[in-house]
Parts: C-alpha cells; structure tokens; sequence
C-alpha cells in the first residue's frame, strides 16, 4: 500500500507540469519573409492566404503553398497521414488560413510539417478588407 501512494505522488506532479499550459506560438505572416527566417526552430502561429496546393511526386505529402515561388515563401507540408482527414485540400485556394507548429526550412522555403489535423484552421475573411470592399461597392 505504502508503494501504491508513493507511485501516486510521483506521478502526479509529472501529470502536473505536462498539463501547464504551453506558451502562446509567435504570430508571424506568411508574406513577412524576415518575421519567417527569425523564428526558424520556434513554435509559431503563420496565417496568410493559400495560393495553390501541392504533391510531392514520390512520399505522397501535400502542400499548401503561401507564395507562388517555388523557392522562397511559406509552406505548410501535410504528411501522408493527415491530408486525408481534410475533405478537399484545393478548396483552401484563396482561404486566409491558420497553420501552427515548428518553423523549419526546407531548401530556400520556409514551412511547418504538419502532423495534426488540428495544426491547420481556415480562419474567416479578413474584416478590414471586407469593409473596404463593401464602401467601394456602395459609392
């Protein structure tokens, strides 16, 4: 008995930490190409707009593309095991979307390996430039 409460409280002060909650990723932009090389290694939020999705030819990963260069930019990499879990990955063309995890460079680009289904959240229109649309269609 003496054993069972010993394991108990040292296992709870582990459960204890590894609940605490992890700090916040730095926000970034998928167009600030500084903002991106700064936080290579780091947890991160990126949020921009899909311009095209991707294949790779050979591992099967799939790629939502933030820039139309094919060497620099923001990519968001989903492995074979996750991409499946979206309904249709093109529909994310023109979506301002959210994609969290570690910042890594990948030749000249810059991406997040995406592991989770929950690392990626198409986020609502931007409002500021709704706005401005709808006063331009008003006048």
């Amino acid at each position: 008995m003496a054993v069972m409460i010993l394991l108990s409280n040292t296992v709870t002060p582990t459960f204890a930490a590894e609940k605490a909650k992890k700090p916040k990723p730095t926000a970034v932009k998928a167009t600030d190409k500084e903002a991106l090389a700064a936080n290579i290694g780091k947890q991160v939020a990126v949020t921009g707009k899909v311009v095209s999705t991707g294949k790779g030819p050979k591992d099967g990963m799939r790629f939502l593309n933030f820039s139309k260069s094919e060497t620099t930019g923001f990519t968001a990499a989903l492995v074979p095991a996750v991409y499946p879990k979206f309904e249709n990955l093109d529909r994310m063309v023109n979506e301002r979307v959210q994609v969290t995890g570690e910042l890594q460079k990948y030749k000249k680009r810059t991406m997040i390996k995406v592991t989770r289904p929950t690392q990626v959240k198409i986020l609502p229109p931007n409002k500021a430039k709704t706005t401005k649309k709808k006063k331009a269609q008003s006048q």
